[in-house]
């Protein structure tokens, strides 16, 4: 990865915490359950988006095996932890994997999540110039930064269970149909040009080594 490449993740794990703030502003956005689940689900989401599935085959919500998930959703959970380390959280990866946690406690559900996010999260990625599977990495390194910006509020060791099951969720189910649910929308572009506004400080250091 260039060092451009690496800011722009960086900047761009920014941009989605800014966008998840804002469409959860009707008081979703102070669940932090919710937040942390749609953070997670969307990291997956477009994780998921740059596998080589064929969507036709499948109906919305549908879940199907994939080994490319089994093989990269694992880097999610490590740049979310890793970004949590460097924020200074000590995670036991053993108490994660037997932690019986999942999204249940999320105000919505993946597919409501994927039609409230995705014209957001593809805009930013577009505009960003990130692949799909790049745009899932910035945005589980924002996963990192919402659990630690939640610690008041939930245990930072709950809000990682929940990421994981978030992940693992959206990378092996069939999302929504992107035609049904990107739109054209000056209001979003404007949302978009004010998330990548700090790209263009050059004074700004990033706050984490993603590795």
């Amino acid at each position: 990865m260039t060092q451009e490449n690496f800011e722009t993740i960086v900047h761009t794990a920014d941009g989605f915490s800014k966008i998840l703030r804002k469409k959860l502003s009707n008081g979703h956005a102070n669940h932090p359950e919710t937040l942390i689940a749609s953070a997670a689900r969307m990291s997956g989401t477009l994780l998921f988006r740059s596998f080589s599935h064929n969507l036709d085959e499948h109906e919305p919500g549908v879940k199907i095996p994939s080994e490319q998930a089994d093989i990269n959703t694992p880097k999610l959970v490590n740049l979310m932890l890793n970004s949590l380390k460097q924020l200074g959280h000590m995670i036991d990866k053993e108490a994660l994997a037997s932690a019986d946690v999942t999204t249940a406690l999320a105000r919505l559900s993946l597919l409501e999540t994927q039609e409230l996010l995705d014209p957001w999260y593809m805009a930013l990625c577009e505009k960003s110039n990130l692949t799909l599977y790049q745009g899932a990495l910035s945005a589980a390194t924002t996963v990192g930064l919402l659990i630690h910006e939640c610690r008041d509020s939930l245990i930072v060791d709950a809000g990682c269970a929940i990421a994981i099951y978030g992940f693992n969720e959206a990378a092996r189910t069939t999302p929504r149909r992107l035609a049904a649910s990107l739109r054209s929308d000056t209001r979003m572009e404007a949302t978009i040009d004010d998330t990548s506004r700090d790209k263009e400080d050059d004074n700004k250091k990033p706050w984490y080594q993603i590795w």
